[in-house]
């Protein structure tokens, strides 16, 4: 610091009335102590009275941030040897060994003094789990090896103004350190030089020196060395194919592109290039990255894609969840966006996801038709001027690259168009084809055929083989765009389980009831509709869909199985034994009747009452069971205790209490999100 200003600690007895000293004399105590804790280096008083000092560049940089232990640190000892002690505060800074914090009263130059041991205060100003809060730790009191590397906590938020002026004056340089022999407060003045000759031979020798302290750097480039038929510029770039969200992406050129929303990892580069292109009616943009950029990208510098996806079924207005064709590749919560068509979009808030459903959903205010786009609200961003006032947003899309062509490939050569037949792989295998899959899938029909006027069944024929099984539920779309919903049936009920397991005499057609009377002369498609959980007791899990969404492959005979381990049969709702009991009644002694229950002896058991005034006298907690019958237990407060005999004796009246298992007590039943391999 240029100028010792008086810290509120060292004046506030002069502060207070004598009178008031008088009556209350550890009042003076107590101020000083508490102002103390406010008046360290990097404390809240301590930061608001030296700010303007702070900001300078002199005060932030060639900060000492650690010295070395020359002793060893008993738990008991209260001054700690050092190599040096210059650069740290003078009194009531914070030291680092290892895992405990230490501050101390006073220091030699070797030596910190009437050390106070096991401190607490911030360990880091960026929290690896989220980036805008700081870290505040507890420690306790260790022992530490002779030549333990002591850190200054105390210059930490020097650090975090320096990370902020260098990212403001000299981005690019921000996160990284100068040159040991480089003046960085005098770099960092002068550093708008380095910027005016970018580009320039110059600028690449500042930089190889500021960075390493290569005087001998030299830059080759590649144009110097083909032979240019004519004046033809030579680039290396990396491309990215955007949609705009806001703004006109071709105003990127020269600008740097950032991706930095806390999703993905960091990554930014110069855009040299922006080319506007048109897909099936839709404007994309491909922006060229300056390849030699990459050198500098925060993180490992590759821009990410940013996962897109459709809605399967139609959803209203105030639903909560949204069922879509896959969320690989989302996050487990976050904010959606739903493209709507003709500019029209909204947002709306998850709070968790199964591998094709996003659960806990607001802010529905219209309804999302099948087949709508959904989108991550997440995005690149770029300035376009000096300021940060006009920004331009894109989203990342995917593309295919780096196709390999095969060496038996023929007729075709590089840069030719191709159609791609398929994406992913049509697998023939058993292992991958014998599941019951909950895919919406659709089918041209051939024509129908009325079995049964009395319950208008009729036989769906169709062009192509179909993976429907029986109970499916399916919508049939006719010509004229309307809908009915209807069930799949075995053609013969009472043969299902002995003629053929999936109930159909051909892969080419199936009964369908409930859907009430069609016009056998009009066209139709059928579309399967995704398959939810039917369970009598657990209503909770209707929500979430059922058996396998899809199976993929690595194509070295890996496969990997997409599910929410949840089932579903025909005319069998799930019934999901938790083997809790409910009981009622009146009891006194050590032995309960609580009907007719499932424990065992041995169980670990917890107790729910319903509330204080509706509960036996048995403390809420866990107890071992003993089974006197299927309808009587007693119970213990241990495993040994039912060997002797030993066990509690019960009374009062209750409604609607609880036993349940222990293993159960906290656990929640949801799908499980699996890809089993």
């Amino acid at each position: 610091m240029s100028e010792f200003r008086v810290k509120t600690s060292l004046i506030v007895e002069n502060q207070v009335p004598s009178y008031v000293r008088e009556e209350f004399p550890l009042l003076i105590e107590f101020l000083s102590q508490y102002y103390k804790s406010l008046d360290y280096q990097s404390g809240s008083s301590d930061i608001l009275q030296n700010i303007d000092q702070y900001v300078k560049l002199d005060s932030l940089v060639n900060l000492i941030d650690s010295t070395t232990l020359t002793s060893f640190v008993e738990f008991y000892d209260t001054t700690i040897n050092v190599e040096s002690t210059t650069g740290f505060p003078d009194s009531y800074g914070l030291l680092l060994i290892d895992n405990e914090i230490i501050t101390y009263e006073s220091k030699t130059s070797t030596s910190f003094v009437n050390c106070k041991r096991g401190f607490s205060g911030t360990t880091t100003y960026q929290d690896s789990t989220s980036i805008d809060q700081l870290v505040f730790s507890d420690t306790d009191v260790d022992q530490h090896e002779n030549a333990s590397i002591i850190s200054n906590l105390s210059i930490l938020f020097l650090k975090e103004f320096l990370l902020k002026v260098k990212k403001q004056i000299s981005p690019g340089f921000d996160g990284r350190d100068l040159y040991s022999e480089i003046n960085e407060s005098l770099f960092l003045k002068q550093v708008k030089d380095f910027y005016s000759s970018k580009g320039t031979e110059n600028s690449f020798k500042i930089l190889f020196y500021a960075l390493y302290g290569d005087t001998e750097a030299s830059v080759i480039k590649p144009s110097d060395y083909l032979i240019q038929p004519s004046d033809a510029r030579y680039y290396i770039t990396k491309d990215l194919v955007v949609e705009a969200i806001d703004g006109d992406p071709s105003d990127l050129v020269g600008s740097t592109l950032y991706q930095d929303d806390g999703f993905f990892e960091p990554a930014k580069g110069t855009v040299s290039k922006v080319e506007r292109i048109l897909r099936g009616q839709k404007e994309y943009y491909i922006i060229s990255l300056d390849q030699d950029q990459d050198k500098d990208l925060q993180g490992d510098g590759t821009f990410s894609i940013h996962p897109k996806t459709r809605i399967i079924t139609t959803t209203g207005i105030g639903v909560t969840t949204l069922e879509v064709d896959s969320t690989v590749g989302f996050p487990q919560s976050g904010i959606l966006v739903v493209n709507q068509g003709a500019d029209t979009q909204f947002s709306l808030n998850y709070e968790e996801k199964t591998i094709n459903q996003f659960l806990g959903c607001s802010n529905i205010t219209s309804e999302i038709s099948e087949q709508e786009e959904v989108v991550l609200d997440s995005y690149a961003y770029g300035y376009v001027g000096i300021s940060t006032n006009n920004v331009i947003k894109v989203r990342i899309t995917g593309v295919l690259s780096d196709l390999k062509i095969l060496d038996k490939t023929y007729y075709y050569e590089k840069g030719e168009k191709i159609q791609i037949e398929s994406l992913g792989s049509n697998l023939s295998s058993n292992i991958a084809n014998n599941w019951f899959f909950n895919v919406s899938v659709r089918y041209d029909v051939k024509f129908l055929q009325l079995v049964d006027s009395s319950t208008y069944t009729y036989r769906v024929n169709l062009y192509d083989e179909h993976d429907f099984v029986i109970g499916d539920s399916i919508t049939l779309i006719s010509s004229n765009d309307r809908e009915f919903y209807g069930e799949i049936i075995p053609e013969n009920i009472n043969a299902i389980y002995t003629s053929n397991i999936s109930g159909f005499d051909t892969k080419l057609a199936f009964n369908i009831t409930g859907q009430g009377q069609l016009n056998t002369n009009i066209f139709y498609n059928v579309r399967k509709n995704i398959s939810k959980v039917s369970t009598t007791n657990y209503p909770s899990l209707t929500k979430y869909t059922t058996n396998v969404q899809n199976v993929y492959t690595d194509l070295e005979d890996t496969f990997y199985v997409t599910s929410n381990s949840l089932p579903s049969y025909y005319n069998n709702p799930l019934v999901i034994n938790d083997r809790s009991i409910t009981f009622s009644g009146s009891f006194s002694g050590t032995q309960l009747v609580i009907g007719t229950h499932s424990f065992i002896t041995g169980d670990t058991i917890v107790y729910n009452p319903t509330d204080d005034n509706n509960k036996l006298d048995l403390f809420s907690g866990i107890y071992f069971v003993k089974r006197v019958n299927n309808t009587t237990i007693s119970v213990a407060r241990s495993r040994e205790n039912i060997f002797t005999e030993n066990y509690i004796s019960v009374s009062g009246t209750v409604s609607h209490n609880q036993f349940f298992l222990h293993d159960f007590s906290d656990d929640l039943l949801k799908p499980t999100q699996v890809e089993p391999e």
